[in-house]
């Protein structure tokens, strides 16, 4: 009888150590699978990743100018272009200089200083202000002369575009209204006809040079 009670506690005994030992496999198991969920999730990000962050935070002014260049501007389109037509264009930038650019074998040049790397994925949101712009207005004017009430002379700030064919659009790009925040704006120097815009196409003007600068 003794021997019979031993050797049930001795089943038991390695009973209960089997499942231990399979407890104890099993905490080992999930330890394991969430360290190396927790490596992954800290593994660094890649290059263009990282040049992605140190861009916005270099230029935080500019990333929110290119976010904004993406959103459908209000009112009727007046000028489309598909920005692969273009291959030049000038901008007046934040400190009221004009930047001259121009695409030779598919990439962007600084024509004032071509040494200058020229970031073209920025570049590209500047082409979305300049290849859609929308009116929700059209004034007409009896004397030229009257558009300078509106910011518009041609000492007005600009932005200039040109096709592979040579066409050329001015924009001379004036006041925004203190109501409801609109720009005015007058092509090709005929100041007769000031266009509104909704604000959208005044924030091209924002960008200053470094801003265009590639990180890389």
């Amino acid at each position: 009888m003794m021997l019979k009670n031993k050797e049930k506690i001795l089943k038991i005994t390695l009973l209960t150590v089997g499942v231990l030992l399979i407890v104890l496999f099993g905490i080992f198991i999930f330890k394991k699978t969430h360290t190396e969920n927790d490596m992954d999730d800290k593994q660094p990000v890649s290059s263009e990743e990282t040049e992605e962050v140190l861009e916005d935070v270099e230029f935080p002014h500019a990333a929110e100018l290119d976010q904004a260049s993406e959103i459908t501007d209000d009112g009727e389109q007046i000028l489309y272009l598909p920005k692969e037509e273009i291959y030049e264009f000038s901008i007046t930038d934040a400190n009221n200089i004009l930047l001259n650019f121009e695409k030779k074998d598919d990439k962007w040049i600084y024509v004032d200083d071509p040494s200058m790397e020229i970031n073209g994925d920025r570049i590209d949101k500047i082409l979305n202000y300049l290849c859609d712009i929308r009116v929700v207005d059209i004034i007409e004017l009896d004397d030229e002369a009257d558009a300078k009430d509106y910011g518009l002379s041609q000492e007005s700030p600009m932005c200039i575009i040109k096709d592979a064919g040579g066409n050329e659009i001015l924009i001379s790009i004036g006041n925004c209204s203190d109501e409801n925040c609109n720009v005015y704006f007058a092509l090709n120097y005929d100041f007769s006809t000031v266009y509104v815009n909704s604000g959208k196409l005044s924030n091209v003007l924002q960008y200053s040079v470094e801003e265009l600068l590639s990180l890389s």
